[in-house]
């Protein structure tokens, strides 16, 4: 069985009746959960593994530091990556206009005009795109996890 844990209880376990329970072996390190559960012991039902940029991405806050002579990126200060400053820089700033976006596109709904490669919607969005289809397609990871297995 893969060794979970979680920041708040340490040790979980996937439910028996979940469609992950039978994996050994997963593509990235951090898992996202629907529900947790205490009973014997705790339980995690709806879960999913999701990449680095992921979390990236769609996690919380991003902040940039240089851990033991290594430069990091970090998620809400706890879910910490290595990566070349250049990448987390760049990582940075693109959620930075990704959560603009977002809120524009709430506030304001309209589809992203792929035709016109100019505006800053295809501009974000294609940067992003790229980035994880790069990390993906090369299987070489810009983000190297320093933490074991951990969900959110």
């Amino acid at each position: 069985r893969v060794k979970i844990s979680t920041k708040a209880d340490g040790r979980v376990c996937i439910h028996p009746k979940s469609v992950n329970v039978e994996e050994t072996e997963f593509n990235h390190q951090w898992l996202v959960y629907h529900l947790k559960m205490k009973t014997s012991s705790i339980y995690l039902y709806d879960c999913t593994e999701v990449s680095p940029y992921s979390l990236l991405f769609f996690g919380g806050d991003i902040s940039i530091q240089k851990d033991q002579d290594q430069d990091t990126i970090a998620v809400d200060e706890w879910i910490v990556f290595r990566s070349p400053p250049r990448i987390a820089h760049l990582v940075k700033d693109l959620k930075t206009e990704l959560d603009s976006l977002l809120k524009e596109k709430i506030e304001n709904p309209q589809p992203v005009d792929w035709d016109d490669t100019k505006s800053r919607d295809c501009a974000v969005l294609s940067a992003i795109i790229d980035l994880i289809t790069t990390q993906e397609s090369d299987e070489a990871r810009n983000f190297d996890p320093s933490f074991p297995r951990r969900l959110l």
